[in-house]
């Protein structure tokens, strides 16, 4: 059963339910972050000249980040927290909130190498996992958010979240079939 349509002039590339259910989020090919809550009316609009890629919620639903050439975090009120820019000729990824919601897993693309950085709410660098060289490794936190588990051609590293490597687990011996 279809519940509502939210109608947008351009294709929508991302599309985001807040963890509490109280907000949509939708991001269109025009560079535009639309919010809506979960009745289908627009609350709020963002517009970037830069290509916004994603936009995506905290785990406790306080703060909204989005993607473009830059991250910007705001909170629920709308208001820009933190700014977060990376170097020239990077492109960004992946962002992803910790479970605590007060650290930011930063996936990108610099000098064709894949980055991991993990950045503070305030908008510090944490640490810095710099270990891919021609794979995305898709990095996510642990449920207790103590830990990070990045994927390589060989397997799985897990590291802390001070960017030190805790184990290596790789298998792979190579070839299929």
């Amino acid at each position: 059963k279809l519940l509502m349509t939210l109608s947008h002039n351009h294709d929508v590339i991302n599309a985001n339910f807040s963890p509490d259910g109280k907000f949509i989020s939708t991001v269109t090919i025009e560079n535009k972050v639309y919010i809506w809550n979960s009745s289908g009316k627009l609350l709020q609009t963002f517009s970037s000249l830069a290509g916004i890629r994603t936009a995506t919620w905290s785990p406790n639903n306080k703060y909204f980040i989005i993607v473009s050439d830059e991250i910007k975090v705001l909170n629920t009120e709308w208001k820009e927290v933190t700014q977060i820019k990376l170097e020239q000729k990077t492109i960004l990824y992946r962002v992803t909130f910790s479970p605590d919601s007060q650290l930011i897993l930063i996936e990108f693309l610099q000098n064709n190498k894949y980055n991991t950085e993990i950045w503070s709410l305030s908008g510090k660098n944490m640490a810095s996992i710099n270990e891919f060289i021609a794979s995305v490794s898709e990095p996510v936190f642990s449920p207790d958010g103590k830990y990070i588990a990045t994927t390589n051609r060989g397997g799985i590293s897990i590291w802390n979240t001070s960017g030190e490597l805790q184990v290596e687990l790789n298998n792979y011996q190579g070839g299929f079939g």
